[in-house]
């Protein structure tokens, strides 16, 4: 809702609209075009070894701020008609005017009409020709045309430079609307108005009749029109990622010399099978003691177990039992003296007992040996009976088994020494064998000092800055790049500057969502390809379930919708309680009313899934009564109002994370609560008619009274269509809206208590259910985060300094707050004033509180980057 005089007030709710109070418009327009803001940039690797010095650019635009080309009224406004409403891109203006200027008493109506030659006779005069003033006086090319010879125009016109080239397409136009004039020399400082629209022209129908249509957008347009890619996004910034912070894989590399202390870790696989010249007699396991050296026992050998593929495996030879005193079988690994500490394995089937073997400088280590009974019959001695250092019993699996060794060992070679064998009565010759498919022998970095004094790379987990902290940061770096930086505009958000941006906010009330990516942290480039500015926007939005349009200034509206509890957003204000929704009824200023009950979009069900994995999902079943008194037993939930349909709505296309995200299955479930309401919205709508008022705008709640209907109930303002005809004296608009309730202390369409915890809790952290309002049942662990107050928004003193002398000069830019860096002299930026302003904050204080202060210059600044 925007903040409108009493006065006006008055007027509008007298309902009469005649002599001094009769409707009016004035309109400005301007030569205005987006400016650029080139920011060189080298950040300073602060100390980060992995991240050296990067280089780099950014460009902020802007539109309405510090442009030194005057505007101009259009005149003989004949009609002004505006639709403006949630869900739509962008609102839309069409404006008329007469395209004449009048006649007076001091024009010379015998004048010829124009040059001989357009005449085969004597020109007429403008008498004659009932030529009055000076049609067309603002068409875009008028004084240019040439006639066939390519001499003068033929109709003597003379050429405007104020007009010539004024309206055509994308030139900015501010509309204003209200009741009579006080007088002002200015559109912008008439009191009995009230900026309706900032506007950037699609189109303009010039007529012979004089009658000229201008048809527009908000400037939204900016975001509509631009896309995702460059030169809109900076070269250095595409392809785009946002990031929270987080940890990465990558390179580390090192330029200096340092001192670096590498604890010990596991190295790499240092086995290798055995050759023949280092086994003992030429033997590489004890199956070579019957067969020889690899031997081939049933098609498998000694050198499968260290050959990388685990289909393929070594087996030993048979024995008559698996306890025996001579069933003992082992395998050993070439370990070329490589220091080591730990062995892994895969066994044949498991449940072995092992004796694990080391040999380091030609001995054996260990005292204990093996009891191998190598004298027994029919043992043929195998040299099983060897030293070992470690004895343990192998599980019933052929799961990878790691043994860790009593400390580094320079090892010569390893055996695996095994009883208990197992049956292998799949294989020929059958009886009990030892089996591995598998064997690995593990390498050791043991700690130490390391100065490193050349470039050295390796693969680390290293702490990654992010770019963001909320997905508002989102909205507001695209917006800026897309023209609605507002250069100077107080307080500097940090935001900005971590993208590049010397200083500046954004022009907009942003509301900090208290979200952001957690699982992944990066939003993935492909989310926005291909996409406009807007899209990226919208995708964003439909993740918090927010509302985004463009306000009467020109500024973007980003917050939750206004449907949790009763009141208003106020421009100019902030949030202000039930005073602030007005009442419209049939006793004073309600012309016409009608409600429509409609189920096309309910849906029985809503089944939402993340698009990182599809185990985590959510599904919520509507049952929001849409009775109008205390829920009783004849209220009709949205379930029953399908009349036994099965409805199904499923939702597959948001990144919520994977299932070991802690948060992934609340946002699933979020996410289908707030699209079950949008839809329920859809059930019971409504539109009247009311004289216009520039004050209400989307998102605004408003109470209606009106018999035939039975209505008495506070309604959401979808849309508003505002039609203003100045010749007749008419100004009206049809508000569509959708019902929510009786008031705070009534009903109110949403039952707090049905919500799942996770949402109440967000809800009522970012200030959107009243306090005292039931609840969910909490699971254990639940915390109450602290309530906030919305803060700094775009007063309408921020709106008038878009107009301050319409002359503005070029002035030095300001000191950068980083190390290196400059701003080039070429660039023109305002010397903008004034105070107030969201910047990064309608929910500033929820990010303090729940964050801490914003980071800002002591923020370890990093470039994401696209890996």
């Amino acid at each position: 809702m925007r903040e409108i005089s009493e006065e006006m007030w008055d007027v509008w709710e007298s309902g009469q609209f005649v002599g001094d109070n009769y409707p009016n418009a004035r309109a400005v327009i301007g030569k205005w075009n987006l400016k650029k803001q080139v920011t060189n940039l080298k950040f300073l690797d602060n100390n980060d070894p992995v991240e050296p010095d990067v280089a780099y650019t950014n460009t902020m635009r802007y539109l309405l701020h510090g442009q030194n080309t005057p505007l101009h009224e259009i005149p003989n406004l004949q009609s002004v008609n505006i639709d403006r409403r949630v869900g739509t891109e962008a609102a839309s203006l069409t404006l008329t005017f007469f395209n004449n200027v009048p006649a007076t008493s001091q024009d010379n109506l015998d004048e010829t009409h124009g040059a001989d030659q357009v005449y085969d006779s004597y020109p007429p005069t403008k008498r004659e020709l009932g030529d009055l003033g000076a049609p067309g006086s603002y068409t875009f090319r008028r004084g240019l045309v040439l006639d066939a010879a390519g001499d003068a125009n033929p109709w003597g016109h003379v050429e405007d430079p104020t007009w010539v080239d004024m309206f055509i397409p994308n030139r900015v136009i501010f509309t204003f609307q209200g009741y009579g004039t006080d007088g002002a020399g200015q559109a912008w400082n008439d009191t009995n108005l009230s900026p309706t629209g900032v506007w950037l022209i699609d189109a303009v129908d010039y007529n012979w009749d004089g009658i000229t249509t201008v048809t527009c957008r908000d400037n939204a347009k900016l975001l509509i029109e631009q896309r995702l890619y460059p030169p809109t996004i900076p070269n250095e910034f595409y392809p785009l990622r946002f990031c929270e912070d987080h940890t990465e894989s990558d390179w580390e590399t090192w330029f200096a010399k340092e001192t670096v202390n590498v604890e010990a870790k596991e190295g790499s696989n240092v086995g290798k099978h055995m050759s023949q010249s280092e086994g003992f007699k030429g033997w590489d396991s004890s199956s070579a003691a019957w067969y020889g050296y690899n031997a081939n026992v049933y098609g498998h050998r000694a050198s499968h177990a260290f050959d990388g593929d685990e289909s393929t495996y070594w087996i030993s030879m048979r024995n008559n039992g698996p306890n025996k005193v001579w069933s003992y079988e082992w395998l050993d690994a070439d370990c070329n003296k490589n220091p080591i500490n730990r062995i892994k394995f895969r066994p044949w089937k498991g449940g072995y007992k092992c004796w694990v073997g080391v040999k380091e400088g030609g001995v054996w280590q260990g005292t204990n040996v093996v009891p191998y009974g190598h004298t027994s019959e029919p043992a043929k001695p195998n040299d099983s009976n060897r030293p070992y250092v470690k004895e343990l019993n192998i599980p019933q699996s052929e799961d990878w088994v790691t043994i860790d060794l009593p400390r580094v060992y320079n090892a010569d070679k390893v055996r695996l020494t095994f009883t208990n064998l197992q049956n292998f009565g799949k294989i020929a010759g059958g009886d009990y064998r030892a089996g591995i498919y598998e064997m690995r022998v593990m390498g050791n970095t043991p700690a130490s000092s390391v100065t490193i004094d050349k470039e050295e790379e390796r693969e680390v987990e290293v702490f990654v800055p992010g770019n963001i902290d909320d997905y508002t940061d989102i909205v507001k770096v695209l917006a800026g790049w897309a023209g609605f930086w507002w250069p100077f505009g107080l307080p500097n958000d940090p935001v900005l500057q971590e993208f590049g941006s010397h200083g500046g906010r954004i022009w907009g009330d942003f509301f900090n969502s208290g979200a952001y990516p957690v699982e992944p942290p990066c939003i993935d480039p492909s989310f926005w390809d291909n996409k406009s500015v807007m899209d990226g926007i919208n995708q964003i939005r439909e993740i918090l379930g927010f509302v985004f349009y463009i306000d009467t200034g020109g500024a973007i509206v980003w917050r939750p919708p206004n449907i949790w509890k009763n009141g208003n957003f106020v421009s100019g204000v902030g949030y202000v309680g039930e005073d602030s929704v007005r009442t419209v009824s049939e006793q004073n200023v309600l012309m016409d009313y009608g409600v429509q009950i409609n189920d096309k979009n309910l849906r029985s069900e809503i089944i939402v899934v993340s698009a990182d994995d599809s185990s985590v999902y959510g599904s919520f079943a509507p049952g929001f009564a849409v009775g109008e008194v205390a829920p009783s037993a004849t209220d009709t939930s949205d379930i029953a109002l399908l009349g036994g349909q099965e409805r199904v709505m499923l939702v597959p296309n948001y990144p919520f994370g994977t299932s070991e995200s802690e948060n992934a299955f609340k946002e699933v479930e979020k996410f289908a609560y707030l699209t079950s309401l949008w839809i329920h919205w859809s059930y019971r709508t409504s539109r009247f008619k009311i004289p216009g008022n520039p004050a209400f705008e989307p998102d605004d709640q408003i109470r209606i009274f009106e018999r035939t209907t039975s209505e008495a109930y506070v309604h959401y303002i979808l849309g508003l269509n505002s039609r203003m005809d100045i010749r007749a004296g008419t100004w009206t608009m049809d508000v569509d809206t959708h019902w929510l309730g009786s008031g705070p202390s009534e009903q109110w369409v949403i039952d707090y208590n049905t919500m799942t915890p996770a949402l109440y809790e967000y809800l009522k952290a970012i200030g959107q259910i009243p306090d005292g309002a039931g609840g969910p049942p909490f699971d254990e662990g639940w915390a109450t985060p602290p309530d906030i107050d919305l803060d700094d928004p775009v007063t309408r003193e921020n709106y008038l300094d878009l107009f301050p002398e319409l002359v503005v000069p070029i002035v030095s830019p300001p000191h950068i707050d980083f190390e290196t860096g400059d701003l080039p002299p070429y660039v023109d930026v305002p010397d903008a004033t004034g105070g107030g302003g969201t910047g990064y904050g309608c929910g500033n204080s929820l990010m303090m509180q729940r964050w801490g202060t914003p980071n800002g210059a002591n923020r370890v600044r990093k470039r994401i980057m696209q890996k």
